[in-house]
């Protein structure tokens, strides 16, 4: 096995996995006792972030939340604390990568798309994890009532077993946290957003929901939901949801076509009002979803995570597993535009909106100006 580029305590860190602005991502080996040893993710929070009372407070309650899950299509926690003052989370190690690094879902003809049994496969997956996840109870019964908001290929990690699993609860919202998200501050990757998270209002289940509709949209399109540069454009488009016409050019069955329309609906009592829900519907559209669905994950896993020739590209330690959120006085430049510079508030994206409906007025009566002239 690989020599430890640092070794933290109980922990031997052999190489980066992600690395944002609020944390890096290690893989670990963890030892124990008697020659016992154990590979880990290791997420180790920034050192300047220590002091960060809010940061440290997301950190702190991704480990509470954590702690209370454990199926198979969630990427479980196993241990939490701090080495020479800085905190870490330990994670289950999945050997495989995550859903962007499999579509790369960019603009028009630059993304790559999924075989549909492939997709189906991945995110009937995702539903499972999050049926259980929107259901979960602390030791005493009590509801957790978490929502994820953070649903996209880049948190969603598939394994060399074709399994697909969800990761990065760190912006997840529920009864479970002592630190709260501000009214109508906007947090996660704005590509992906439900109409609701999109417009800073209040979430629930179903607002997964309509994020694992638009993830499904990206596997198989090859296309980022909701597309730009500026993202208060992107925020006000994802506020309108997803449109019939992003369909029409994909090829799939028309059942899944309705099925991913009625899980992206703009209204959230017209999505399907469970996971279970979509993933009954999602089944039932699109045959060898689990047989076919599954090997070619294997099969793209696989080829994904094969070793690089010295010199091809970016080496498998450089690639980031996801983009965390940033403080909104911290810059994050980033090429994707499925992620959030920063939490935006509604306040800011009404301002926009009250900007951009000036200049149009204006160019209106530019034009009438021109088209009758004084005199």
């Amino acid at each position: 096995m690989a020599e430890p580029i640092l070794t933290l305590d109980k922990y031997n860190l052999l190489e980066v996995l992600g690395r944002g602005g609020m944390a890096t991502v290690y893989k670990a080996r963890m030892n124990g006792p008697m020659g016992f040893e154990k590979l880990a993710a290791v997420k180790l929070l920034h050192t300047e972030l220590g002091a960060e009372k809010d940061i440290v407070g997301m950190f702190i309650d991704e480990a509470r939340v954590g702690a209370h899950l454990s199926h198979p299509n969630v990427i479980g926690i196993l241990d939490f604390g701090m080495i020479d003052n800085r905190y870490y989370l330990a994670m289950e190690y999945v050997d495989g990568c995550n859903l962007a690094n499999l579509v790369k879902p960019g603009s028009g003809a630059a993304g790559k798309s999924m075989p549909v049994e492939a997709a189906v496969c991945a995110i009937v997956d995702v539903l499972d994890g999050l049926a259980y996840v929107h259901t979960a109870r602390d030791p005493n019964g009590a509801s957790l009532g978490i929502v994820h908001r953070d649903i996209s290929p880049q948190n969603i990690m598939v394994g060399r077993d074709g399994r697909a699993r969800i990761g990065d609860f760190g912006i997840a919202t529920g009864d479970f946290r002592e630190s709260f998200t501000h009214a109508g501050v906007v947090k996660g990757k704005v590509a992906y957003m439900s109409p609701e998270q999109a417009a800073g209002k209040s979430l629930d289940a179903r607002s997964d929901i309509a994020a694992t509709g638009l993830t499904l949209f990206a596997l198989i399109s090859g296309r980022i939901p909701f597309q730009g540069n500026d993202t208060m454009a992107i925020l006000a488009r994802a506020e309108q949801g997803l449109k019939a016409e992003a369909l029409d050019e994909i090829k799939c069955p028309p059942a899944l076509k309705e099925v991913i329309l009625k899980a992206t609906a703009p209204k959230m009592q017209d999505r399907y009002q469970k996971a279970a829900e979509f993933k009954a519907a999602l089944e039932a559209s699109t045959t060898g979803w689990d047989g076919l669905g599954r090997s070619l994950l294997q099969k793209m896993v696989a080829a994904a995570t094969r070793p690089r020739k010295a010199g091809a590209g970016r080496s498998a330690k450089q690639t980031p597993l996801s983009t965390p959120i940033r403080k909104v006085r911290t810059r994050l430049t980033t090429r994707d535009s499925s992620t959030a510079p920063e939490p935006v508030t509604r306040m800011t994206l009404l301002a926009y909106r009250i900007g951009a409906s000036v200049v149009v007025a204006t160019m209106i009566v530019a034009v009438i100006m021109a088209m009758y002239p004084r005199g």
